[in-house]
């Protein structure tokens, strides 16, 4: 024990470790019974427990919702398929579009060298081979067998229709 005078006044003070173990225990009791006392009125708490069919109907909802997830995912999927199924398509017909019109070309360049001889690749007397004319639209054809309309009739010296 420690005494401690300050002012007149007399104190007298313990130490501490005298005490503490049968202060420790209390305590400890004390945390122990609120503990039961909580842990007994919450389940007794009527808010607190669940009945079989709330259990049920909790389950239920967490099964549809990982039935939807699991389906929202497999339309993702499906909508991934169909792309990369399309992509393919294209590809592939833009291949075989490529070897056809070789093909095509191939097949028209020798039936025009068998009817035009020289004609159909080369230019003759000034005019456009054979080969590019027959391969203009024929929008582009009427436009260039047209005369063009910027210029008057009598500039020309032909006469027209």
């Amino acid at each position: 024990m420690r005494v401690h005078k300050h002012h007149g006044v007399t104190r007298h003070y313990k130490h501490a470790s005298s005490n503490s173990a049968g202060t420790y225990i209390a305590f400890t009791l004390l945390v122990f019974l609120m503990s039961v006392v909580c842990a007994f009125c919450c389940r007794l708490n009527p808010r607190r427990r669940a009945s079989r069919e709330a259990v049920a109907r909790w389950k239920q909802k967490l099964a549809k919702q990982e039935e939807e997830r699991i389906e929202s995912k497999i339309t993702q999927l499906k909508k991934r398929l169909k792309a990369t199924q399309l992509e393919r398509q294209v590809h592939s017909a833009r291949e075989e579009e490529e070897v056809q019109m070789i093909e095509l070309t191939s097949a028209q360049d020798e039936r025009g060298r068998s009817l035009y001889g020289d004609a159909w690749d080369q230019s003759v007397d000034g005019n456009v081979p054979l080969k590019d004319l027959f391969s203009l639209d024929p929008t582009e054809l009427k436009r260039i067998k047209s005369p063009p309309t910027y210029f008057p009739k009598s500039h020309f010296h032909l006469p027209y229709p």
